[in-house]
């Protein structure tokens, strides 16, 4: 499930689309973030919180292929940072997302 269809007041940054990741290269062909039902509903719960609080979710990943763990664990193999493609993570499965709490800009 695309998080921007769930709740388009979620802020995305999808740096595996872009240069800005510690790969240093895209890994991502498109710049959007997935995640499994019942992890976007818990998000979007979180971003309604938040939001009455002056607050707002920035995301940067969710849903992560395989094909791009594997890469990432070729770069960095140190399970500290890293989850072991053989194992799989949660990632892999759309039930972890990479995310931060922001103080929204509006610019008028």
């Amino acid at each position: 499930m695309k998080i921007i269809k769930i709740d388009p007041s979620i802020i995305r940054d999808i740096r595996y689309a872009t240069r800005n990741n510690f790969t240093g290269v895209p890994v991502y062909s498109i710049a959007e973030c997935f995640l499994e039902e019942v992890a976007a509903n818990a998000l979007q719960h979180a971003q309604r919180e938040f939001i009455s609080l002056g607050f707002s979710l920035k995301v940067f990943d969710g849903y992560r292929p395989l094909s791009v763990q594997k890469i990432f664990w070729e770069l960095v193999p140190d399970e500290t940072y890293v989850a072991d493609p053989s194992k799989g993570s949660r990632h892999n499965r759309g039930c972890a997302i990479d995310v931060t709490l922001i103080v929204p800009t509006f610019f008028s």
